[in-house]
C-alpha cells in the first residue's frame, strides 16, 4: 500500500517547489515518478510536518505500482584499463567534481589538462603479468553532467593513490594521497626535509584543471603514518587528520608528544577534563550502576566498577588472538566494539577477527 510509505527529513525545513520538487535545505529531491504495467501513475509529494508521504492519482490497487526517484544524469567516465572514483564535491554553481585512480593510459583527458599523459611505470600484481601504474585523476562535470569542462592526471612514476579531495569557494581543488615517486609533479617538501623521504601530499589545482598551484610532500613515511581527511575552511586554509606514530612535525600543537588514546571524562559539563585510561577503543556505562564502566581495546575487554579509577580484564572465554595486541600490527583490523549492555549480567562485544579465524561469541556473564 503507497499510504504506508514515509520518511522524515531532520534538520531543515521542508518545502514543495511549484514543479513539485521536495527541498530540504540545499538538498532537492526531484518530484517522484510513478508507474504501473508499463503507464505512467500521478504521484507527488505530500508533507505532513517533517513526515513526507506519497500521493498518487488513479491506478489499479489489486496489482504492483513503482515508485523510482528521478535521476538526474548518469554517465561513464574512463578509459581501457582500471579506474576507480574515490572522492565526489560540488562547488557553488553545482559544478560536479571528481577525483581517483586509474591505471588507463586512454582516460580521458582536456586539452588545456595540468597533466595530459600517465606518467608511465609498470606495478607488479600478486597474479597475473605487469600492469600500468595507478595514477590519480580529477574531472569536472556540468550540472546536468553533460559537458566535461576539464578531466587531468596527477602523479609520477609508479603507484600514486587518492585521500580526500576538497574544494574552496573559488573551485579550487584540493587533494591528499600519496605520490608515486618524486617527479610527482610540483612535490616539494617541508623546509628541513628532502625527497628521499616517503610520505603524503597535499595538493592544489585551479578551478579549471590547467595548472598545479602546489604540492607538498609531508614528511611521514608509511605505514606508520597515514592522511584519512582533507578538509578547506573560507579562507582557504589546509585541515588534515589522519594517523600518526612518528615523523610529525608539530606547531603550536595542544599535544606535543606521541601518546596512546586516551579515555576522558568530564563531570562538570566540559569545563575540565579527567584522563582516565591509555590505549582506549570503545566506552561504555553500566545502564543500572553509571560507577561500572567497560572497555573494548585491542588488548580484550576491561571492566570498571569505580568509574575508571581501576580496571579488570574480563577475557576469560575470548579467542586468544583477541586479547594480544601485537598481532594487530600484522594485519589491520577494526577497534573491538561493545554493543549498550541491557542490565549487569549480561554484555556483547563485537571484534573483527583475521580472515580464516572464526569469530567467536563473548561470554554473557561479564566476570567471566
Amino acid at each position: 500500500d503507497p499510504r504506508r510509505i514515509r520518511f522524515s527529513i531532520r534538520g531543515a525545513s521542508l518545502e514543495l517547489s511549484t514543479e513539485g520538487d521536495l527541498i530540504a535545505g540545499n538538498v532537492r529531491l526531484h518530484k517522484p515518478h510513478a508507474y504501473q504495467d508499463g503507464r505512467e501513475v500521478a504521484c507527488r509529494y505530500e508533507l505532513r510536518g517533517r513526515t513526507v508521504r506519497f500521493s498518487l492519482g488513479e491506478y489499479d490497487h489489486s496489482r504492483a505500482v513503482t515508485i523510482d526517484p528521478v535521476l538526474s544524469f548518469s554517465t561513464l567516465l574512463g578509459g581501457g584499463y582500471s579506474d576507480a572514483a574515490g572522492a565526489v564535491r560540488i562547488d557553488n554553481q553545482g559544478s560536479v567534481y571528481v577525483a581517483g585512480t586509474t591505471s588507463s593510459t586512454d582516460f580521458p583527458v582536456s586539452a588545456s589538462a595540468q597533466q595530459k599523459t600517465a606518467p608511465g611505470g609498470t606495478c607488479f600484481q600478486l597474479k597475473g603479468p605487469p600492469v600500468p601504474c595507478q595514477n590519480i585523476f580529477v574531472a569536472k562535470f556540468t550540472n546536468d553532467g553533460a559537458t566535461l569542462l576539464f578531466s587531468t592526471y596527477l602523479g609520477g612514476t609508479g603507484l600514486n593513490s587518492l585521500a580526500g579531495m576538497a574544494l574552496d569557494a573559488a573551485g579550487s581543488v584540493y587533494l591528499s594521497g600519496y605520490p608515486g615517486s618524486a617527479d610527482f609533479p610540483k612535490l616539494t617538501p617541508l623546509p628541513g626535509y628532502s625527497l628521499e623521504r616517503s610520505g603524503p601530499f597535499v595538493a592544489k589545482l585551479s578551478s579549471d584543471g590547467t595548472s598545479l598551484i602546489f604540492a607538498t610532500l609531508l614528511p611521514l613515511a608509511q605505514p606508520d603514518n597515514f592522511v584519512a581527511g582533507l578538509a578547506v575552511d573560507a579562507a582557504g586554509a589546509v585541515y588534515l587528520t589522519g594517523s600518526s606514530i612518528s615523523g610529525l612535525p608539530v606547531v603550536n600543537a595542544f599535544q606535543s608528544k606521541h601518546t596512546a588514546a586516551m579515555i576522558f571524562k568530564t563531570s562538570n559539563s566540559g569545563a575540565s577534563w579527567q584522563g582516565l585510561v591509555d590505549l582506549a577503543g570503545i566506552i561504555t556505562i553500566d545502564p543500572t550502576n553509571p560507577q561500572t564502566l567497560y572497555l573494548g581495546m585491542d588488548r580484550g575487554l576491561y571492566k570498571s566498577t569505580d568509574a575508571g579509577a581501576h580496571w579488570t580484564p574480563i577475557n576469560r572465554g575470548c579467542h586468544r588472538n583477541w586479547v594480544l595486541s601485537r598481532w594487530r600490527s600484522i594485519f589491520p583490523i577494526h577497534r573491538p566494539s561493545i554493543l549498550e549492555p541491557s542490565s549487569t549480567a549480561s554484555i556483547r562485544a563485537t571484534m573483527a577477527a583475521r580472515v580464516g579465524h572464526r569469530l567467536e561469541r563473548a561470554p554473557a556473564n561479564p566476570s567471566a
